[in-house]
């Protein structure tokens, strides 16, 4: 018989993670236990976990540009690293679009360095 799984503990964000690149491109909030990531035209945000993880969880929020953002991707990418210094990747990417046009949604998986499924989904 299964015991009942342990309950989430909420942590700090620093208790967990390194920030690896663009220290002044996140905020902490509730004492870490949230983070927001700060973008802008140039530079995004790099963190890595210190512990390692069989499995896990992320999600996100992103805001559209408005009205005519042909030419613009807002994406949103997740790369997963093994000791053997392998990774995968995960990627989120919404293109650009005409007004009134729907956004597509672009998601690519890439393992081994091999782009393994993409795949459009439009909005």
């Amino acid at each position: 018989m299964a015991g009942i799984p342990p309950r989430p503990v909420d942590v700090s964000f620093s208790r967990n993670y390194v920030i690896t690149w663009a220290f002044d491109h996140i905020k902490q909030i509730d004492g870490g236990k949230q983070v927001d990531l700060v973008l802008d035209k140039s530079i995004g945000i790099g963190f890595k976990s210190k512990g390692e993880y069989l499995f896990g969880h992320f999600s996100m929020t992103i805001k559209m540009v408005p009205g005519d953002s042909v030419g613009v991707v807002t994406a949103f990418s997740v790369q997963l690293s093994s000791q053997n210094l392998e990774h995968d990747d995960i990627n989120f990417e919404f293109l650009g679009n005409t007004t009134m046009q729907p956004y597509i949604l672009q998601t690519n998986l890439f393992s081994e360095r091999k782009s393994n499924r993409e795949q459009h989904i439009y909005l």
